[in-house]
This record gives C-alpha cells, sequence and structure tokens, in this order.
C-alpha cells in the first residue's frame, strides 16, 4: 500500500441476511486497488451514519482501505434497546452478526479476497473481539476504540489477531479494563492513550488522534500479516 490518498470507487448501501428473515444494513465502500477491508460493526447508540463514524471510515478509505460500515441491530431491534437495554451488552448476539458480516465479505466477488480488519468501540469492540477469537487468523487485525473488554475476558486468551486498544486519557474505567484484558492476551497488543480524551472522544482533536493512530498501526501491521 503507497501513501498516496486513495480513491473510492464504489458505495454501496447493502443489507446482510443474518437469520431467516432478519437482515442488518451495512454500507460497503470499496476504495481502488484496496487488499485490506475495515468491519467496522456498531451496536446501539452509535451506528453507521454517525458523523464520528463516517469520518473515520473516511480517513480509513483515504489511506486506503475499503471499509463495511454495518449496524448489528435492526431498526426495530435498536428502538427496543432504546427502551429496554436488552441488546446493548448481548455480545454473543452481536458477535454472531459480526461474525455473519465477515462470511459475507468473504463470500464476495469484489471482498473476498480482502484481508479483514474489525475496527470496534464500546461493546461492539467487545464483540469485535469475540468474534476474531473464534474465526482465528482470518482476522489479521482488531482495533478497540475504547472498548468494553471486560465483557469478553474469557475470550481474550483465544485472540489470534493483533489488536491496538485505543482509550482516552480521561476514562478511567475503560483504562483500567484494557490495562488487565492486554494482560490476558497472548496474541500481539499496543496500547495507544489519547491525551485529555474521555470516552466518547468528543474534545476538539481527539476522533482524529484515533483514525491516525489506527492508520498508522494497520499500516504496519499488515505488512506483516
Amino acid at each position: 500500500m503507497s501513501g498516496r490518498v486513495k480513491l473510492v470507487q464504489e458505495v454501496l448501501e447493502v443489507t446482510i441476511p443474518v437469520r431467516g428473515s432478519v437482515e442488518i444494513g451495512a454500507s460497503l465502500s470499496l476504495v481502488d486497488g484496496a487488499d485490506s477491508i475495515v468491519v467496522m460493526a456498531y451496536g446501539s447508540g452509535s451506528g453507521r451514519y454517525s458523523s464520528r463514524n463516517c469520518f473515520l471510515a473516511e480517513e480509513l478509505n483515504r489511506a486506503g482501505h475499503s471499509t463495511l460500515l454495518v449496524d448489528l441491530l435492526t431498526c426495530d431491534e435498536e428502538e427496543t434497546d432504546l427502551e429496554t437495554g436488552e441488546y446493548r451488552f448481548d455480545i454473543e448476539l452481536l458477535a454472531a452478526r459480526t461474525k455473519v458480516a465477515t462470511k459475507w465479505i468473504m463470500k464476495g466477488k469484489k471482498t473476498g479476497e480482502m484481508k479483514v480488519v474489525y475496527f470496534g468501540s464500546n461493546a461492539s469492540a467487545a464483540s469485535a473481539l469475540a468474534a476474531a477469537a473464534d474465526i482465528g487468523e482470518t482476522v489479521k487485525a482488531v482495533v478497540s476504540q475504547g472498548g468494553r473488554c471486560d465483557l469478553v475476558e474469557l475470550e481474550l486468551p483465544m485472540v489470534k489477531s493483533p489488536t491496538l486498544f485505543i482509550v482516552g486519557e480521561n476514562d478511567n474505567f475503560i483504562n483500567g479494563v484494557t490495562r488487565k484484558a492486554m494482560e490476558q492476551m497472548r496474541s500481539e497488543k499496543k496500547l495507544v492513550v489519547i491525551e485529555g480524551a474521555s470516552h466518547h472522544f468528543e474534545e476538539p482533536g481527539a476522533i482524529e488522534e484515533v483514525a491516525d493512530a489506527a492508520k498508522a498501526w494497520l499500516a504496519e501491521i499488515l505488512c506483516t500479516n
């Protein structure tokens, strides 16, 4: 992958069947010459149309990665979760749908040969780690942005994928669970702390630093994996 800015050649709004007639929505951006695709999976409260999530995807596209932004919950499930909190920490469900999205990519004519990377935040990062633990070396890397690693403690030792943990300096809870998670993991891992940032990285310049950290690390990792 060269250092030149890449151009998105095709953007598709797609649906991915997950069970029976149940489908989840996703936005697929194909970058000219990309040999990697970042699955950016989101659960409750932060979907594929979020301005921050779209910004991160665009930055990854500019760095030469195709992206699949996928909403792991259906619209009905999202509405139910906003009222009851039923789905937001259902890691088994979220991980299963992350794996379904991965299989969908691997069967695609334009994406089947691409290296798969996971990118998740909060509980979605936990589901990405759980999915990576199950799928194995098919997942070339995982990026956890403020991830709830405490929700997948049993799966952490089984993760083989190199993992980047990005946390906000002022997010004390996530800092603690992340450092504990890293002690449990056997795979290659790295921690990046964004100075002055809180859990949602809403401070000026914070989300840009998240993007820069992810791009730099993926450029290094994917060259050897």
